[in-house]
């Protein structure tokens, strides 16, 4: 699979967000930890944010991921809504398609 990191300021209930590349590897790796673990703290997943994102989108990272819908990425990396931005597709293909919605998603 292709992971594409993009940075942004973003207002998380949990921790300030990734300020580099480096920063969001470790923030994702921290949230499946909490996921494996149990120990979710689901941020970013009421009303609020929602309401906050009617303005746009500012994912800190964007994902090529299979289309099994057994990997939902946001879950299995413990972020809300807006956090990450995802294409889907069986097989992991980078179409032409795809990767220009990754580079939509990281504008």
């Amino acid at each position: 699979p292709t992971l594409t990191l993009a940075c942004r300021k973003l207002s998380y209930a949990h921790k300030a967000p990734p300020a580099n590349p480096d920063e969001a590897i470790t923030f994702l790796r921290d949230g499946n930890k909490r996921f494996i673990s149990g120990n979710i703290m689901a941020p970013n997943r009421n009303m609020e944010r929602v309401k906050d994102l009617a303005s746009g989108q500012k994912p800190f990272a964007a994902f090529l991921s299979c289309a099994d819908s057994r990997v939902p990425i946001e879950i299995i990396f413990d972020q809300g809504f807006g956090d990450v931005f995802i294409t889907r597709i069986a097989g992991n293909i980078a179409t032409p398609e795809l990767v220009a919605s990754l580079e939509f998603g990281t504008a």
